[in-house]
């Protein structure tokens, strides 16, 4: 006969511990491995990655599963890597990493000891209390598209992927809307830039749709991009930005991929049509954007269809 007793709701809070806190990394006399730079970086600019993700970008390096989590245990020592305390999640959760205060440092004196500006890696606060699940789902997602985009543009002859961003669109000026009614500023994702021989160079923000928001938010959403595209701002980023990459006569023109994962198995194909719906009011936008499913993307031939290449 069972004698537990059951737990009160005072210790409830103790089960949505991330198992992997209870079991912490230690290796000792971690080796300085010249790749350790780079992943730090990527982790760093994808905000958080799992081991799989890390493996994929630097395949040439990381042959196996098994090699790039011993390597990121090894980060882990180290210290320029820690584990995101993701709570609420199953057990069958993995790893997710971020950059550590102590990698985000090692990153500036890197940028420094070669002449550039530290100051633009931000040594964020550590947040011991955790994250949601929902939270960090969303930037594993992005991390994931991000990288289907790499592989795929990596791979198929004609495209050149030319520069990715997502740790500076915050910060960035001309990501600002002022309008007599409001102030505001349009936050994509991600956005990326790519060129195509033949058919030149696009711009390309990326928006994650993970099925929380709204049909009144999403139409919020795309009011900002209808109004930044024809803002002085918006046209002189975009035309900046092609002419930095080569473009002679460079017009302001971008697209917008959407990609739906709805919350609910089975219904990212569904949540498109919601998110089609929620453009529809704003011609320039609605246009511009192109929309797919998560579940597709895994497919390298449907995201250079995306891209337009097909």
């Amino acid at each position: 006969m069972s004698t537990s007793t059951p737990l009160s709701a005072w210790q409830l809070s103790s089960l949505l511990i991330p198992v992997h806190q209870y079991k912490k990394t230690s290796i000792p006399n971690p080796k300085q491995r010249p790749h350790f730079l780079p992943i730090v970086a990527y982790v760093y600019r994808n905000r958080f990655a799992i081991a799989s993700q890390v493996q994929r970008r630097f395949r040439h390096i990381l042959k196996s599963d098994r090699t790039a989590r011993r390597h990121l245990a090894e980060l882990e020592a180290l210290g320029y890597l820690a584990v995101v305390p993701t709570r609420g999640t199953s057990p069958l959760w993995p790893k997710t990493y971020f950059c550590t205060p102590a990698g985000a440092r090692r990153l500036r004196r890197s940028l420094e000891a070669r002449g550039k500006p530290g100051h633009v890696i931000r040594v964020d606060r550590a947040r011991p209390g955790g994250y949601s699940a929902e939270h960090v789902l969303h930037e594993l997602l992005t991390t994931e598209l991000l990288l289907n985009v790499r592989e795929s543009t990596y791979a198929e002859p004609g495209f050149k992927l030319l520069q990715m961003e997502r740790r500076s669109i915050p910060s960035e000026p001309s990501f600002a809307i002022e309008n007599r009614a409001r102030t505001t500023r349009l936050e994509p994702d991600a956005w990326f830039v790519y060129r195509q021989n033949d058919k030149g160079m696009m711009c390309y923000f990326c928006e994650l749709d993970a099925g929380t928001m709204t049909k009144d938010q999403l139409r919020a959403k795309f009011w900002r991009y209808e109004t930044w595209a024809v803002s002085t701002r918006g046209c002189e980023f975009l035309v900046d930005l092609y002419r930095r990459h080569g473009a002679e006569n460079p017009h302001a023109a971008f697209r917008i991929l959407a990609v739906a994962c709805d919350r609910e198995q089975n219904s990212d194909h569904r949540r498109i049509a919601v998110l089609r719906d929620a453009a529809q009011p704003f011609v320039n936008t609605a246009s511009r954007l192109r929309v797919a499913a998560a579940s597709d993307l895994a497919d390298m031939e449907n995201v250079i269809e995306l891209l337009g290449g097909r």
